[in-house]
């Protein structure tokens, strides 16, 4: 039996990578596990695509912090688990792999082939918006979490502006309501409970790259 090389990044991947690019490689779901073993970028799999990001800047992971802080608050255990980009989230049908920026449980974790790093649950999931991603998470990411049965909530951090865009599943099949939050007084509502917009941009850092 054949035994298939694995897949690595070029020299011209690594320099799109480091100019803060995106890399874009057909495989299937074996190679990209593999791929995801040796690489020490961000990778997430989408569709028969791995997709290769730059390393998270100064923003990105002070807001990461902060928002993990503000909704351990609204959201506290035992009935909550707020996890951080380090867990992933399974498409059971192994067409999707993503890390979303924070992401909620509701109740007990459900695990993928038994790995406690791979989760097919979440209740609600955050993408912190960048120069690199923007599209990216607009167009593939999040109507991909919007398919996952037990999202019910979909929040969208945008740096650049200040705002947040919180999509929410309705009692209707494939309905969403999405409200955008600009103001810092706005109160965003999460599934019940409420969170002021000020206080997730308060005292950011004036860097805005990622």
């Amino acid at each position: 039996m054949a035994v298939l090389e694995k897949l690595r990044l070029s020299a011209e991947q690594e320099a799109i990578l480091v100019d803060g690019g995106i890399v874009r490689i057909p495989a299937g779901w074996e190679e990209f596990l593999d791929f995801k073993e040796e690489t020490r970028y961000p990778a997430e799999f989408h569709h028969g695509e791995i997709i290769v990001t730059s390393m998270a800047k100064l923003i990105h992971e002070w807001l990461v912090g902060r928002i993990i802080r503000l909704l351990s608050e609204v959201f506290p255990t035992p009935d909550f688990l707020v996890l951080s980009s380090n867990i992933d989230l399974i498409k059971t049908d192994q067409s999707g792999y993503y890390n979303a920026d924070v992401t909620i449980i509701q109740g007990e974790p459900t695990f993928f082939q038994e790995r406690e790093d791979w989760l097919t649950n979440p209740f609600l999931v955050v993408e912190i918006l960048s120069n690199s991603t923007r599209q990216k998470d607009f167009k593939e990411k999040i109507p991909e979490y919007q398919t996952m049965p037990s999202v019910k909530v979909v929040v969208v951090v945008d740096p650049k502006t200040d705002s947040i865009t919180v999509h929410t599943r309705t009692e209707r099949p494939k309905t969403w309501l999405t409200t955008l939050y600009d103001q810092p007084d706005e109160l965003i509502q999460l599934d019940g409970r409420e969170l002021l917009l000020a206080d997730v941009f308060r005292g950011k850092p004036k860097s805005q790259s990622r």
